[in-house]
């Protein structure tokens, strides 16, 4: 959520536009493009997706990156600090233990 704020201030009297502090998160296909994620699955066979991030903080910031499918963890990447407006990408791998009729891949930031 983006929320805007518009005012005048003591030292800057014209009107201006902050928004408030926030986090970009998007995941990319292999080929750098939002799709072709792996949608189907193999036990014990790596996975790969492309996760990015762009810190809006208004400060440095640092991120942790944790794979989990149905809620077990499967990988946790090493923090990434940024500073403000810094991005980062990398590639994400995740290998699936176990077989699962309908999982939910999830990869939480914090």
């Amino acid at each position: 959520m983006r929320r805007f704020v518009a005012g005048k201030t003591k030292d800057n009297p014209e009107p201006s536009l902050a928004i408030s502090p926030f986090t970009e998160f998007y995941l990319l296909g292999l080929d750098v493009k939002a799709v072709d994620y792996p949608r189907q699955l193999v036990v014990v066979q790596e996975e790969k997706v492309i996760a990015g991030i762009i810190n809006h903080q208004h400060e440095v910031a640092t991120y942790w990156i944790e794979v989990a499918i149905d809620g077990v963890g499967n990988n946790v990447l090493e923090p990434v600090t940024l500073e403000d407006n810094g991005r980062w990408e990398g590639i994400v791998s995740f290998t699936p233990q176990k077989s699962w009729r309908q999982a939910k891949s999830r990869i939480p930031i914090t």
